[in-house]
């Protein structure tokens, strides 16, 4: 569970995840990721090291999903826009830590950033939002067309 969980205004993660990721119900949990493919963009102003925008490419969405990806995010030190491709996975609900999306930045096989995912939206079979873990507040990313 996120830092900010229980702290900001005495609100609960599942009322943070409502209000953050409309749409997207903390409990029901992420047991499959098909339907991952796509590209997804948030509309809030990042924090440093959080996503602006990425494209998936899965080789593998279900259970669990991994491929490749294109993207920008915000710099950590800077906090200014840098695009990064790579590989990604993404793993469901696990007893032990939950369930993640990790990119690996540099093609070294290791993972760079690594998300919480705190739930999924799903519309017509499709996955159209996914509720990430931020540093600050949960970050929506909602597929997009173009």
């Amino acid at each position: 569970m996120p830092d900010y969980a229980g702290k900001a205004d005495g609100l609960s993660i599942d009322q943070l995840v409502a209000y953050y990721c409309p749409g997207v119900v903390y409990a029901d949990g992420v047991t499959t990721y098909k339907g991952l493919a796509g590209t997804y963009a948030r509309y809030t102003v990042p924090s440093r090291g959080e996503p602006t925008r990425f494209r998936l490419a899965t080789t593998v969405d279900d259970p669990d999903a991994k491929g490749t990806f294109t993207g920008t995010w915000a710099d950590d030190e800077t906090g200014a826009l840098t695009s990064h491709a790579g590989t990604f996975m993404a793993v469901g609900d696990n007893p032990a830590i939950g369930a993640a999306i990790g990119f690996d930045f540099t093609g070294d096989a290791g993972i760079d950033k690594v998300y919480f995912v705190l739930g999924l939206r799903r519309s017509w079979g499709v996955l159209n939002g996914l509720c990430l873990a931020g540093s600050e507040t949960p970050i929506f990313m909602r597929r997009v067309y173009f």
